[in-house]
């Protein structure tokens, strides 16, 4: 028993020498393992538990001892690395050989670049990782101290910037960046000042970029018969004003460092003006040197060019080739659109172009001075044709030499003759050629509608200027009309509107109808709708009245108008109804006899019951009135109580809906309502008036005057918003309200 009692004593010690070792108690992993397993496994988990941040610090195993050895950035990365290999099982001790880096300050990159492209750098890095690409550790410092973790990345941006420059420096201190050197030219200057637009926060950039000269510093210009072009240097783009006052917005002008000096500019704004004054050249300008050739239109402009060139800035000097040649075909154009009129051509020298200049204005200064004018008369030639195109609606005026061709449009055939007499008599030797076209044939403009049954009409005839076939239907009522009218370019727009919308406020009451409408005058013939022959005078009245001056009327009656004493059933009512001076009455009920007494007969089997013909309720008649006024509304004269012509056919129709119901017992209200546009005092007096004149219609067409009453609301009970042109219309309305007596 004592003999297994130690064998187990031994087993136990064994196993316990062999577990514990980092104060862990038979820890799982090297259980049956050899010494040399140890070692390996404790290795590779101290390796693995190094940050990866921590590059420069690397572990040492022997047996289960772990030892520490490198640069720490820090003291937070030295204790996060020995926490993490104090965590290693298996491990016995740790040794601390882990030194901390110098701290930098500032902390600091700086980068020089030679003019033969050669570039070298130094300063501070955390690791050895830290840069990509173009930059390296091997002639960097390790130190901690970066101010934060964007400090890489500036000093990257930054070193990218030297690629466009040359004899360069960088210098980087903590947070600050100064940049000097040499572009090569604007465009790389700007492109570096741009990488430091965006930097992180807390980043300045102090970026200081000189440009290499450009030689030669050159400006160039050439003249043709097409016109004048210019190209060349100027210092910069906010200098690029300067140039095109001188010669104009179309020049292709680039910036480039190096100009002369601050004469330069003037000197090219002179070789400009040299150059405009030539028919032909060319300039070329070479730092303080101008060169100038080309054709004079005179020996006094060559003569002035060269004078204006004697007088230059001091170190500038200017060579100008001038030849003088007389023009083979001497010329002078005018081009008319509408109001604007464009001049182009040539004068022999400035006391002609102030002679033209009485014609043509300012445009005189775009005439060209060259030899070969034909004579003295030409300038007086010249003033002819301008006062004829003057007379065009549109053309072109062209006088080569002795000939003048005009070729264009005027109003009318009085226009063309007058063109004609303004050119008048020509000097001997000049001729006169006119290509002249009348856009109007001078007949007045008159718009003939003819409305037929069905509501249809016609137009036809010329219309003033601006006067479509849409806005003729509008200003007589109607969605649409056929035919067409022809346009022209004759005034009276307004004149002939305001007529046709006369006649508008009159087409519903038509049968048939022709119309002749003038800017001045209204001719009509008629035939009105069956029930008007009784207000035959007086609606005729009323038309020469609306139509103004010069209105010749002709009125018939319908020859659908209905005898005194016709009969006819209403088909809403069932009731029969006598016509009657132009209303459709109900007639009277005939007395029934008295009954007859006799001996009961015996009563026939029941015979089927026959629906009586439904009186009119409360209800009916206000659904009744309702209908007649969906889709239609009661019109009165603008700012009046006067009815509208318009709404005639919709009271005849609602008065024999009123007839029927009054003799139930019922009574009515008619209400007028306005919009808000007035004073309410206002309004409430016109909507009460045109209520009023609602009633004295409905009680000339037979409804029973006691029964009906008049109420004006005003503005006070609106059913749109009254902000809008459409809420306003909608509110201006007439409603009926029937009550039970």
């Amino acid at each position: 028993m004592r003999t297994v009692i130690g064998i187990l004593i031994l087993v136990l010690g064994y196993l316990f020498l062999g577990f514990v070792g980092t104060g862990k108690i038979l820890t799982h992993w090297n259980f049956g393992k050899d010494t040399k397993e140890i070692e390996t496994f404790v290795a590779q988990s101290a390796a693995d538990s190094i940050p990866v941040t921590a590059t420069l610090v690397e572990t040492h195993v022997s047996g289960r001892d772990i030892t520490a050895n490198g640069l720490a950035e820090n003291q937070d990365q030295k204790d996060a690395i020995l926490s993490a290999l104090n965590d290693v099982e298996g491990r016995r001790v740790v040794n601390d050989n882990i030194t901390l880096m110098d701290i930098a300050s500032p902390y600091a990159f700086h980068a020089e670049k030679t003019d033969d492209g050669n570039v070298t750098y130094s300063g501070n890095t955390p690791r050895n990782d830290t840069f990509s690409g173009e930059i390296t550790s091997e002639t960097l410092s390790l130190a901690s101290g970066m101010p934060d973790n964007e400090w890489p990345n500036v000093v990257k941006k930054s070193f990218g910037a030297l690629g466009a420059l040359t004899n360069a420096k960088l210098d980087i201190s903590n947070r600050n960046i100064t940049l000097t050197g040499l572009a090569e030219n604007l465009e790389n200057r700007d492109g570096v000042a741009q990488l430091f637009d965006v930097l992180p926060d807390g980043y300045a950039a102090n970026v200081n970029i000189d440009v290499t000269p450009t030689r030669p510093y050159v400006f160039d210009g050439q003249k043709t018969t097409d016109g004048i072009a210019f190209q060349g240097l100027i210092p910069s783009v906010d200098a690029a004003g300067e140039f095109t006052d001188m010669i104009g917005t179309d020049a292709q002008l680039k910036p480039a460092f190096g100009m002369p000096d601050e004469n330069w500019p003037a000197f090219v704004g002179k070789g400009a003006d040299a150059l405009e004054q030539l028919t032909i050249g060319e300039m070329s300008i070479v730092d303080r040197t101008l060169t100038i050739t080309g054709e004079a239109a005179n020996p006094t402009v060559a003569l002035a060019i060269q004078s204006a060139l004697n007088d230059l800035p001091h170190g500038y000097t200017a060579n100008a080739d001038l030849t003088v040649k007389p023009l083979d075909e001497y010329t002078f154009r005018g081009s008319k659109n509408g109001e604007q009129i464009d001049y182009a051509g040539f004068i022999p020298d400035e006391s002609v172009r102030e002679d033209i200049a009485e014609f043509i204005g300012d445009q005189a200064e775009n005439l060209q001075l060259a030899a070969g004018m034909p004579d003295e008369n030409w300038p007086a030639f010249v003033g002819a044709g301008v006062d004829a195109l003057n007379g065009l609606e549109d053309g072109e005026l062209t006088i080569v030499d002795r000939k003048l061709t005009l070729t264009g449009t005027v109003e009318n055939p009085n226009a063309a003759d007058n063109v004609a007499t303004q050119i008048g008599k020509v000097p001997q030797g000049y001729d006169v050629e006119l290509h002249l076209t009348a856009l109007d044939d001078g007949a007045p403009a008159v718009i003939s509608f003819d409305y037929g049954e069905g509501a249809n009409g016609t137009i036809s005839g010329k219309a003033p200027n601006g006067l479509t076939d849409g806005e003729v239907a509008g200003a007589l009522g109607l969605a649409s009309v056929s035919g067409g009218i022809t346009p022209s370019r004759l005034s009276g727009k307004d004149e002939i509107k305001t007529r046709l919308m006369a006649i508008g406020g009159w087409v519903p009451t038509f049968e048939t109808a022709k119309a002749s409408i003038g800017t001045d005058f209204t001719e009509l013939s008629a035939v009105l709708r069956p029930g008007q022959a009784c207000r035959l005078e007086e609606t005729k009245a009323e038309m020469i009245t609306a139509f103004g001056e010069n209105a010749d009327i002709s009125l018939q009656v319908s020859q659908q108008e209905p005898a005194n004493g016709s009969e006819r059933v209403n088909e809403q009512t069932g009731k029969s109804e006598v016509y009657q001076d132009c209303f459709w009455l109900v007639k009277p009920e005939e007395p029934k006899p008295e009954p007859v007494i006799s001996q009961p007969e015996p009563e026939p089997d029941p015979a089927p019951q026959t629906e009586d013909v439904a009186l009119p309720t409360l209800a009916t008649c206000q659904q009744r009135t309702t209908d007649a006024l969906k889709g239609a509304k009661i019109n009165f004269v603008t700012a009046k109580a006067d009815l509208d012509p318009s709404s005639i056919e919709l009271i005849d129709q609602l008065a024999e809906i009123l007839r029927v119901c009054i003799e139930q017992g019922i009574s009515l209200e008619v209400g007028g309502h306005t919009d808000s546009r007035g004073s309410a005092e206002y309004n409430a007096q016109l909507s009460l008036e045109r209520a009023s004149s609602v009633v004295a219609a409905l009680v000339e067409r037979g409804v029973d005057a006691s029964a009906i009453s008049a109420k004006g609301y005003g503005e006070t009970d609106p059913i749109a918003s009254n902000e809008t042109e459409e809420g306003q219309a909608t509110n201006r309305r007439t409603t009926f309200t029937w009550n039970q007596n």
